[in-house]
């Protein structure tokens, strides 16, 4: 859907995250991809975090939050790699 938003760790339990800030008139669906925007210039555009799996409106309608089972089990991962950008 493209649509833009925040995405947070989750509050320990289930091992999922929250995709917060999204707009009252976001159109995000479960099953849809979450990616990294590049924006901001810290993570690479394009990256696969996870998959949206449930969307809420906020409370008094001001906006919706989406429930993301990220792509690995964040409990169980032993190795990380770090991509490092380059300045121009």
């Amino acid at each position: 859907s493209r649509d833009v938003g925040v995405l947070q760790g989750g509050d320990g339990g289930g091992g999922q995250a929250r995709l917060v800030y999204l707009p009252r008139t976001a159109t995000i669906r479960p099953g849809e991809a979450v990616v990294t925007s590049g924006m901001g210039g810290v993570f690479p555009k394009g990256l696969l975090l996870g998959r949206v799996t449930e969307v809420t409106d906020e409370d008094y309608g001001l906006g919706k939050h989406a429930i993301v089972e990220p792509l690995v089990d964040l409990d169980h991962v032993e190795e990380v790699l770090v991509i490092v950008g380059t300045k121009n």
